[in-house]
């Protein structure tokens, strides 16, 4: 599970009633290598996808940026031949 952030290492608190938190509710990996996040989508601001090949902060680089429907594909080649990669969900 991820916090939304509003950039600033705050918790956006968009709706009292929403969750504060992002969570992928499913990873399947494709025949080719390639993997697709599923998570819950909520109306409200979109939903970047970060990837890192490690957990250090200046590192992670966005794979998919603007989305807002709760689903992300990628098969690039090089992330899907990496031994280890790790992908989180950012509020935009």
């Amino acid at each position: 599970m991820v916090n939304i952030s509003d950039g600033d290492g705050g918790i956006n608190n968009l709706d009292p009633g929403l969750s504060t938190t992002l969570a992928i509710s499913n990873i399947e990996r494709g025949a080719d290598g390639g993997l697709t996040l599923t998570w819950r989508t909520q109306d409200g601001p979109s939903v970047t996808v970060d990837y890192s090949t490690t957990l250090q902060a200046a590192d992670w680089q966005p794979i998919s940026v603007d989305n807002t429907t709760g689903t992300f594909t990628g098969s690039d080649a090089i992330r899907a031949k990496n031994p280890t990669g790790f992908h989180h969900l950012r509020n935009d």
